[in-house]
C-alpha cells in the first residue's frame, strides 16, 4: 500500500491518478491511495513527514524545498508546460503582455501561479511600477466582483468556473509570449528511491498507464472523479 498526495483538492487535474488508483494499481501489485491537499496543506511537508510516499508539486517549488535541505527527487513530469494562465473579464483590454501595465493583479503569495507571473513580467520587460499587486486567496468571487483586474489561474479550474457562472473573459497563455515555464512533477524522498526502487517503479508504471487510459476513456474518467 502506498499513497499519493495531490497539490490541491480533487479536480480534472488529477484524473489520471484517480483512474490509476481505481483501474491500474491492483494489477501492478499496489493499493494506491490518493490524498487531497488544499489551502495551507503542503504536499512536500506531507512527504517529508512520511504521511505520503509520493506527491505532486510544481517544479520550482521542489527546487526551493531542496535548497532548504528537503532532498526530494522528481520522478516524472506531469505537465511539460505549466498550466498557469492569466484571465481578465470581458471589457478589459487584455490580449498582450503590455496589457498588464496599469492593471491590478490578484496575487496568491507563494503559490505556483506567482512564479510564472513574475517570470512572465521579466521575460516581457514589463514596467513593474505600473502594476498593482493585490494579495488574494483562491476564491474566484473577488475577481468576479471586480476587486482586481487580472486573475492568475490554472487552465483547468478558473476558466471552467467562469463559464459555469456565465462570465465572459479573455485569456493569455504564457507560452504564447515567449515563456515555456515547467509544470508539475511527481516526487518522492531520495531515501524512498534508494531503499524501495521496486515500489517507485510500480508507482510510475501505474500513474503513467492511468493517464493514458484516462485520456482514452473520458466518460469513465469523469465518473471516477465524481465518485472520488
Amino acid at each position: 500500500q502506498t499513497s499519493l498526495r495531490f497539490d490541491w483538492v480533487a479536480n480534472m487535474n488529477f484524473i489520471g491518478d484517480i483512474y490509476a488508483a481505481n483501474e491500474v494499481a491492483e494489477k501492478n501489485g499496489l493499493t494506491l491511495k490518493c490524498e487531497e491537499a488544499g489551502f495551507g496543506v503542503d504536499p512536500i511537508k506531507m512527504v517529508v513527514s512520511g504521511q505520503s510516499e509520493f506527491g505532486i508539486v510544481s517544479l520550482e517549488q521542489l527546487y526551493m524545498a531542496n535548497e532548504k535541505g528537503a532532498d526530494m527527487v522528481a520522478l516524472g513530469v506531469i505537465n511539460d508546460v505549466s498550466p498557469v494562465v492569466f484571465l481578465a473579464k470581458s471589457g478589459t483590454q487584455f490580449s498582450a503582455p503590455k496589457d498588464f501595465e496599469g492593471k491590478r493583479v490578484g496575487l496568491n503569495p507563494g503559490g505556483a501561479t506567482e512564479y510564472v507571473y513574475r517570470t512572465f513580467v521579466n521575460v516581457n520587460n514589463l514596467d513593474k511600477s505600473t502594476i498593482k499587486e493585490i494579495p488574494v486567496d483562491y476564491d474566484i468571487k473577488t475577481f468576479i466582483n471586480g476587486n482586481y483586474d487580472i486573475r492568475l489561474a490554472f487552465a483547468y479550474i478558473e476558466p471552467l468556473d467562469l463559464k459555469m457562472a456565465n462570465i465572459q473573459y479573455s485569456q493569455i497563455a504564457p507560452i504564447d509570449f515567449g515563456l515555456k515555464f515547467p509544470g508539475r512533477v511527481y516526487f518522492a524522498k531520495r531515501t524512498t528511491i534508494e531503499k524501495n526502487p521496486e515500489l517507485v517503479q510500480k508507482f510510475i508504471n501505474t500513474v503513467a498507464e492511468g493517464w493514458e487510459l484516462a485520456l482514452k476513456n473520458k466518460t469513465k474518467s469523469i465518473e471516477l472523479l465524481a465518485k472520488f
